[in-house]
């Protein structure tokens, strides 16, 4: 199995609060540009790793958010590839979004994996973010 790479981020702000219409186009708001600071500074603090090629993401948010766990996967997608773990989120190949009884209120799990040639690309997800990509033996 490959390496995952886990991050313990602030709960991404939800996409249709992530940008506002100016007279000039679409513009990131203030909040959306705050959390993405505060997490690069996290991530290049941790130096996680970098997963070159398509890869594998879920994020995982508390059970207590108010966030549709969909609308937050953009923000973090953009976060990944800006900040260098992945390539661009056009190498996403498979994504999933869940609500976990053991994140924060207020936090998020992101666990990244490079797509393997044994990988499925449909993935069960653990009832638990700390179960993220547990080995599990093949039938």
């Amino acid at each position: 199995m490959s390496e995952t790479i886990v991050l313990n981020l602030p709960e991404p702000p939800s996409v249709n609060a992530a940008y506002r219409n100016t007279a000039k186009g679409r513009a990131k708001t203030r909040s959306y540009r705050n959390w993405e600071s505060e997490c690069l500074w996290m991530i290049k603090g941790a130096k996680p790793g970098i997963v070159a090629g398509p890869f594998t993401v879920v994020l995982f948010l508390s059970e207590k958010t108010r966030k549709d766990v969909d609308n937050c996967l953009k923000p973090v997608l953009d976060l990944l590839g800006k900040v260098g773990v992945t390539e661009d989120d056009s190498r996403c190949y498979t994504v999933a979004s869940t609500m976990s009884p053991d994140v924060t209120v207020g936090r998020c799990r992101i666990a990244i994996r490079p797509k393997t040639d044994d990988f499925f690309p449909f993935i069960c997800i653990a009832e638990r973010a700390g179960k993220a990509f547990d080995e599990r033996e093949t039938l």
